[in-house]
């Protein structure tokens, strides 16, 4: 079996934020060619225009140094929000609409995949037994779309997310309960089915 080492871009968050300057850092001073780019580096919140210039600054950056952009990932700030498990209709919209946005742009940069955080259950919605089965049924609903697959954008998955765990509200689980559709089902590593 012949593996890989590649490094996530969270490392650069804060410091390196341009992609001109984490870069060469990946390439040069860390010798390798494989990334997972951090979305906590882009602003998925700005117009399609402020969007696609900075996919192509990712990509010119990559390009120029010999990277690789294997994937995305939700980054460290989304761990700070309940995302798809928001007890608030509004919130899991605003949150679909963000993954929306952030497969879109991981398919402009050409990377294979996005993961990360997909929510997190608030307390009152965990402990009580209808509103936990409320929320995995809206996760376990239709993914986000455009979902991403290989190639491009189209119907699939999001490979890699993970759902809330057993651990109480905010646990993140493995990618071991993960459906062919990109949603949770109950196994290890997910919270059990309501």
């Amino acid at each position: 079996m012949r593996l890989r080492l590649g490094i996530n871009t969270c490392f650069a968050v804060k410091r390196w934020p341009r992609p001109a300057d984490w870069a060469p850092i990946v390439r040069e001073r860390l010798g390798l060619d494989l990334v997972q780019h951090s979305l906590d580096l882009v602003d998925l919140d700005v117009d399609e225009a402020g969007r696609t210039r900075q996919a192509g600054a990712v990509i010119e950056a990559a390009r120029a140094n010999g990277l690789e952009l294997h994937s995305t990932f939700t980054g460290l700030a989304a761990y700070s929000r309940n995302l798809l498990l928001d007890p608030d209709a509004s919130a899991r919209q605003a949150a679909q609409d963000w993954y929306r946005r952030a497969i879109a742009f991981t398919a402009t940069i050409g990377a294979a995949g996005t993961g990360g955080h997909v929510g997190a259950f608030s307390v009152a919605d965990w402990v009580d037994h209808d509103r936990r089965a409320e929320r995995w049924a809206d996760l376990r609903g239709p993914p986000p779309r455009p979902a991403l697959r290989r190639g491009g954008v189209g119907p699939g998955v999001l490979p890699g997310a993970k759902p809330a765990g057993r651990r109480g509200s905010g646990a993140g689980g493995g990618g071991e309960g993960m459906v062919a559709g990109g949603w949770p089902r109950g196994g290890r590593g997910c919270a059990p089915r309501a």
